[in-house]
C-alpha cells in the first residue's frame, strides 16, 4: 500500500488547512470541520504572550504513541472516513505519514 500524506494549511493560517491523503493513487481529502490536529506524539511549537506583549515562543512534546493512537477515536474515525481495511503495519505506516504532517494550534504564530 502506497501512502502520501499532506496538509494544506500553512502560515499564517495552519488551523484552516486540510488532510490529504493518497493511498495507491487515490486522493482522499478530509474535511477540516471534521479532522484537525491528530495528536501524534511529536515536538510542536507553541507561543504566548508575556506581560508587555513580548511574544515568546517555546517547544513541547505532545500526543500519543502509535499504540494507544490505533485505538483512539481519532484513529476510528478516520478508518471509518477512509473505508478501507488496515493491516496493522499498513495503519503504523499511516501513522507516521500523517505525524510528518502534523500540527498543532498555536504552532505557526499566525494568530500573532
Amino acid at each position: 500500500m502506497d501512502i502520501k500524506v499532506s496538509y494544506s494549511g500553512k502560515y499564517p493560517a495552519l488551523c484552516f488547512g486540510e488532510w490529504i491523503i493518497t493511498i495507491d493513487g487515490k486522493e482522499i481529502r478530509l474535511p477540516g470541520d471534521k479532522f484537525g490536529e491528530m495528536d501524534t506524539y511529536g515536538e510542536y511549537d507553541k507561543w504566548h504572550f508575556e506581560e508587555d506583549w513580548e511574544v515568546v515562543w517555546g517547544k513541547y512534546y505532545d500526543g500519543m504513541r502509535f499504540k494507544k493512537w490505533k485505538e483512539s477515536d481519532i484513529c476510528e474515525k478516520l478508518v471509518k472516513f477512509l473505508d478501507i481495511k488496515f493491516t496493522d503495519e499498513q495503519l503504523e505506516q499511516l501513522y507516521d505519514k500523517i505525524n510528518l504532517e502534523d500540527w498543532r494550534s498555536e504552532s505557526c504564530g499566525g494568530c500573532i
